[in-house]
């Protein structure tokens, strides 16, 4: 996942160029989904999920979404290395 958009597996043949909407709990002390529009593009990846390009966000909107899951990598990094200690 990205600001751009999501691998996701559709399981639809034929799927490209078709706009869906996704729902995303983006962590668990979050009481509502993260509602997202997207267009499927692309061809998929090795394993079969496709690229939901997401649509309408406006850029405020798309930088707090990158600066979130830049906040989540580093968590997982962070607790990566608390493990290896």
């Amino acid at each position: 996942m990205s600001r751009d958009g999501i691998r996701v597996e559709i399981g639809e043949s034929n799927a490209r160029g078709e706009v869906r909407d996704i729902e995303l709990w983006l962590a668990a002390e979050q009481p509502q989904p993260l509602y997202l529009r997207g267009l499927i593009s692309g061809e998929p990846d090795a394993q079969g999920r496709d690229f939901l390009a997401f649509e309408g966000l406006s850029e405020e909107e798309s930088e707090l979404l990158e600066r979130f899951l830049f906040q989540q990598h580093r968590r997982a990094v962070a607790a990566a290395r608390r493990r290896q200690g």
